[in-house]
């Protein structure tokens, strides 16, 4: 047979980068569209919806977008206990939510993100702390105490060329 293309070919957006945005809207209380990352995506980190969730965010899901809504001003997001086997690169991004949570999370399964282009970890670890956060190591994962934002340390925050 002869190859044909396809007269239209969807491509999902990087589920990761999709959780910024998503965690904008869960700490500021507003609504964010990540479009192309839905119920049908193939990517682990699509499944960062489920935490915000946890967290006191409102989520609505359609097979090829996700909406998350914040909870209202004022009002803290929860903390949580996650296994992130499944969605590593995501961590980073939930370790922020976790540093203005009410209360300690935990998140596990992310050993692996020591020998990405840097010690994501401890790379975390290190600039949370810098914004007066409290916050260890464990060993394949992270315990982060959060704190209202209003009482965070201003703070240069280092990227780490990652």
């Amino acid at each position: 047979g002869v190859y044909k293309n396809p007269k239209l070919h969807d491509v999902e957006a990087d589920a990761s980068s999709a959780t910024y945005p998503l965690a904008i809207a869960a700490i500021t209380g507003s609504t964010v569209t990540a479009e192309a990352i839905g119920a049908q995506s193939c990517q682990g980190d699509a499944a960062f919806h489920t935490l915000c969730a946890a967290m006191g965010c409102t989520v609505k899901q359609t097979d090829a977008d996700t909406t998350v809504t914040g909870p209202r001003k004022g009002q803290r997001l929860k903390a949580f206990d996650l296994d992130m086997e499944s969605m590593t690169d995501a961590f980073m991004t939930a370790a922020a939510l976790a540093a203005v949570a009410d209360g300690t999370s935990t998140i596990t399964g992310i050993a692996n993100q020591r020998v990405k282009e840097c010690n994501r970890i401890e790379a975390t670890l290190t600039e949370l702390r810098k914004l007066g956060v409290s916050c260890e190591e464990l060993e394949d994962g992270i315990r982060v105490t959060g704190k209202d934002p209003a009482t965070m340390t201003p703070a240069r925050v280092h990227c780490y060329k990652d």
